[in-house]
């Protein structure tokens, strides 16, 4: 006769799932307490909880393997399986590397701790402890991390590295990774973690209210400087300068100027060592009296980084606040100017106006002179016209350069090949990273000499790493450089006088 199949007891395998229900009476109601049939009505088991067997076979890091023992010993405390059964399991979870590695070693194993032992044998490396440590010693707390959060997090990866530790030992360690200044008020006063967390949480809480105390006081303090330093500006009277009643002007430094007769809005730019002028502008000023200075492109890199060409050089005209000058301007695309004009250093170096950007305002010019003792602007001028020239030249970024060739001139032609240093994982990452950074920003290049020398990670005071070659060996072959010694007394003859 068919028995029919029920549904609901059929599972995926990769889905191993069990119902932990909460003890119930099993009596019949003959032999119940009359207190308990009294409440009859109230009175039933609370709805099962589903545990899920943990699965592996994605990933083989030892982070992964570790998780996933202790997910598997978690779940055995909850639901204990017999060993046949529990055997029959993990060749279900096990998937990829994991499961070939299971149908060898199957008949080996009779039981869990069996199992765990030759499942971290196979899948750990053999210094995983080291890599565990290393990543101890560089776990840091994080400028916005909790103290509470860190501890515990550090806590649960020590126990990992080594179950047997202590709390004292546990307790030096979290104070050595934790911020100083709370580890500080800490040392000598907590003995384990729960005490270092409760007082450390209200250090910290005092430390995050100190930074608002003095953040309070500073912009007090900045207020009152403001306003004596406001009263000053209006009492002194400077040698040699412009002074003059204020006016307000934008945000943006905007002021009117006449160019060759007509008015216009012009953007002061303390950035910009040039004038600089749209092409459309140019056309409604350009008059018969301008003269074309015959000069080659000029190229601007511009606020934001882009690098644009000019299109002309014009020697105009300008009048501001009853200073006038003449003054080499670049035309450049409509489409590469923010503004029409633009107002650089050489305009407010031929005007000599004074800008109190600090008060918002432009002063209106009064002339007031004296006598200067020494002053020499021509080597300046010279070095910032080279300057702007070569804008390369003077790039913040770094590249290469060709102006000089190093050459290392050595005791024989025969080239030693030195094996790479054995590093952790983590380190190996960190070169990696610094390598691929140098190769991004053009320090170095890929090379197929027969030289080569290792690689070597040294540590810098703030726990990060400085990238190293050891050339000792191409130092051991390389011709010292000689230089002849002066003679001491010519050295003491030449400091004759010197004070």
């Amino acid at each position: 006769m068919p028995v029919a199949k029920d549904k609901g007891s059929t599972h995926k395998a990769s889905n191993i799932t069990y119902d932990v229900n909460s003890p119930v009476h099993t009596h019949p109601p003959s032999v119940l307490p009359s207190s308990v049939l009294a409440g009859s009505s109230s009175f039933c088991a609370r709805p099962p909880i589903r545990l899920e067997f943990p699965t592996f076979g994605d990933s083989c890091e030892t982070a992964e393997v570790l998780n996933f023992i202790e997910q598997c010993e978690n779940f055995l405390e909850i639901r204990p399986i017999p060993s046949l059964e529990l055997i029959g399991i993990l060749s279900t979870i096990l998937k990829g590397p994991a499961q070939s590695w299971w149908k060898a070693e199957k008949a080996k194993v009779t039981d869990w701790q069996s199992f765990k032992k030759a499942f971290m044998a196979a899948f750990l490396s053999y210094d995983y402890l080291s890599e565990v440590e290393e990543k101890l010693r560089m776990l840091v707390q994080q400028p916005r991390q909790r103290l509470r959060d860190f501890a515990y997090d550090y806590r649960a990866l020590c126990l990992k590295w080594k179950p047997e530790i202590s709390e004292e030992e546990l307790v030096n360690r979290i104070l050595n990774n934790i911020n100083p200044r709370v580890a500080g008020c800490l040392r000598g006063t907590v003995n384990t973690v729960e005490q270092l967390v409760k007082v450390g949480s209200l250090v910290e809480k005092d430390c995050m209210g100190e930074k608002d105390y003095w953040q309070k006081v500073s912009t007090q303090g900045s207020k009152e400087k403001t306003i004596k330093s406001a009263e000053r500006t209006n009492t002194k009277n400077l040698a040699g300068v412009t002074l003059a009643q204020p006016h307000l002007v934008t945000s943006l430094l905007i002021v009117p100027v006449r160019v060759n007769g007509q008015e216009v809005k012009a953007v002061i730019d303390t950035g910009s060592s040039y004038t600089l002028m749209r092409e459309n502008l140019w056309k409604q000023l350009k008059m018969e009296t301008s003269s074309v200075i015959p000069s080659t492109p000029q190229r601007f890199i511009m606020a934001d980084g882009t690098i644009h060409q000019s299109r002309d050089l014009q020697k105009l005209h300008y009048q501001w606040h009853d200073q006038e000058c003449t003054l080499d301007t670049y035309i450049l695309k409509n489409t590469h100017l923010a503004f029409p004009l633009i107002a650089g250093l050489d305009f407010l170096t031929a005007t000599g106006a004074v800008l109190e950007v600090g008060q918002g305002r432009v002063p209106e010019l009064m002339s007031f002179t004296s006598e200067i003792s020494q002053w020499d602007s021509g080597n300046q001028e010279e070095l910032l016209k080279l300057i702007t020239t070569w804008p390369r030249t003077t790039s913040d970024i770094l590249g290469r350069t060709s102006v000089v060739q190093h050459k290392i001139t050595l005791t024989d032609d025969i080239p030693f090949k030195s094996q790479a240093y054995r590093v952790s994982p983590i380190k190996k990452q960190i070169i990696e990273e610094q390598v691929d950074q140098m190769l991004q920003d053009d320090i170095i290049e890929p090379s197929f000499s027969p030289w080569s020398s290792p690689v070597v990670l040294v540590p810098k005071p703030d726990g990060s790493y400085r990238f190293c070659v050891d050339y000792r060996r191409l130092n051991s072959k390389t011709v010292p450089d000689a230089y002849p010694m002066p003679f001491i007394h010519d050295i003491l003859e030449s400091m004759e006088g010197a004070s």
